[in-house]
């Protein structure tokens, strides 16, 4: 049992108490994983878009815990759980799972909101769809940069699901992804999106330093506006 304290806003202070029971304590590789995959989910925006509806969060369903989604830059909110009742063959309850995910948030600096479940049953979540082995190993290329790969569920690496309208992972794109990409479970591939944004940042800085270089060589000379006349003394013309 792992216990941590939180600070709220006033003088109440409370200690929250992590019960993993059995589960390890979160790894680097989970976290690295965490971030990777919180990040690629669509960040909520109170903004009207160009449907006239409001931008929710993206949607992560964890197997054996329930449904979560993303509720601000770095909060992710529990909404519903969907889990069995009893423990699972190691002796791990959905409440075990929880508290390691809730663990896994403060490792990377996120939030993780556990008292706003609007639903709560024992039924669990429906196992995402698999593409179907004629569209096994096809990758689509976003003009932003992010890829996407259809690869089988024994894959090793982690496979996020797209949702039924193909929306770019990518926050900053507005370009839809294609059948059979869309809906199914992808490998995704961000590495050059984030090169991009890097180089775009390397680039601004190079562009403002230049432009602060050639500012300062063509300043305008300010002029001596003193009051005084300088005074010149000739010398004496030679007799």
């Amino acid at each position: 049992m792992t216990t941590t304290e939180r600070q709220d806003s006033g003088d109440y202070n409370y200690a929250r108490h992590l019960d993993l029971g059995i589960l390890p304590q979160p790894t680097e590789k989970d976290a690295m994983w965490a971030w990777r995959l919180w990040n690629t989910l669509q960040i909520p925006s109170s903004h009207l878009d160009d449907d006239g509806e409001i931008r929710l969060g993206g949607i992560w369903d964890m197997p054996g815990v329930g449904r979560f989604i993303r509720t601000d830059v770095t909060q992710m909110t529990l909404t519903e759980i969907h889990a069995e009742l009893d423990d699972d063959d190691m002796g791990v309850s959905v409440w075990n799972k929880r508290d390691w995910i809730v663990l896994l948030g403060q490792g990377i600096g996120w939030d993780v909101v556990t008292d706003r479940v609007l639903k709560a049953d024992n039924e669990v979540l429906t196992p995402a769809a698999e593409p179907p082995l004629q569209h096994i190993g096809k990758i689509h290329v976003c003009p932003c940069g992010m890829i996407y790969s259809l690869l089988p569920s024994g894959s090793s690496d982690l496979r996020i699901k797209l949702n039924e309208d193909g929306d770019c992972l990518n926050p900053n794109c507005d370009i839809v992804v294609p059948l059979p990409w869309a809906s199914y479970m992808c490998v995704i591939n961000d590495s050059a999106v984030i090169a991009k944004q890097e180089a775009q940042e390397q680039m601004d800085i190079a562009w403002e330093e230049e432009e602060g270089e050639y500012s300062l060589k063509n300043e305008i000379p300010v002029p001596d506006v003193s009051d005084e006349m300088p005074m010149v003394q000739a010398k004496d013309e030679e007799e």
